[in-house]
């Protein structure tokens, strides 16, 4: 339809040329401007705690601390007896520290010092018997006595250690009592009260059978 020269058709062939590379130009430059694509939703807010998660998370935490600690009681031949908290793993010997070290009667050499303490366990340091005055052990002073022969000693009693009187004097020097089980004994009366019979010793920790059998005839109630 148009007869066009060579140079005519140059010219529109420069001319679409130049639109196309523009065309070209102009959606690589809206597309780099729109690399970031943002898509609805996808940004989490930040997820309040509750109350309820917050306690949980709180009762954990004190779960954990109480995994780490033992809580015992710690008595006798100390300054501060008492229950006390320390550490897991520790011992025999911190615990009568963080009680205020032995008592000047304390008879150490009884203790365990390097045991390893667990929980709900109690510490007992025993304490050298006390003397009292009037009365001895010797068995030349007849009166104090305590090693009486049972068949001296008629119907009444008399010649035999009264348990629910008896000191720890004389309860040490009965047949394989000593100052441990003495202390045990007048710990059991301060607690329960005054021995009704004799065979109530077998209630005393540490006292069977077998060694109330070696003393029954030494002790009397009354």
């Amino acid at each position: 339809m148009f007869d066009l020269s060579r140079r005519q058709r140059f010219v529109l062939c420069v001319v679409a040329f130049a639109l196309c590379a523009g065309a070209v130009v102009l959606v690589t430059r809206r597309l780099s401007e729109n690399d970031v694509v943002v898509i609805p939703g996808a940004v989490t807010e930040p997820r309040a705690t509750s109350s309820v998660e917050a306690a949980e998370r709180g009762e954990a935490t004190g779960d954990c601390s109480q995994e780490h600690e033992v809580t015992v009681h710690v008595c006798g031949g100390v300054v501060k007896p008492g229950v006390y908290t320390l550490p897991r793993g520790s011992r025999v010997a911190d615990a009568v520290k963080a009680a205020g070290g032995l008592a000047p009667d304390a008879r150490a050499e009884l203790v365990n010092m390097a045991m390893v303490l667990s929980d709900s366990s109690q510490v007992y340091v025993p304490v050298k018997p006390r003397e009292q005055p009037g009365v001895s052990t010797s068995p030349t002073e007849g009166p104090a006595q305590t090693h009486a022969d049972p068949a001296s000693a008629p119907g009444g009693g008399r010649g035999r250690v009264n348990i629910n009187t008896a000191g720890l004097t004389e309860l040490d020097a009965l047949p394989g009592i000593g100052p441990v089980l003495a202390q045990k004994i007048v710990d059991y009366r301060n607690a329960l009260g005054r021995f009704e019979r004799p065979e109530q010793l077998l209630d005393v920790p540490g006292i069977g059978a077998k060694k109330y059998e070696a003393l029954k005839d030494f002790v009397t109630v009354y």
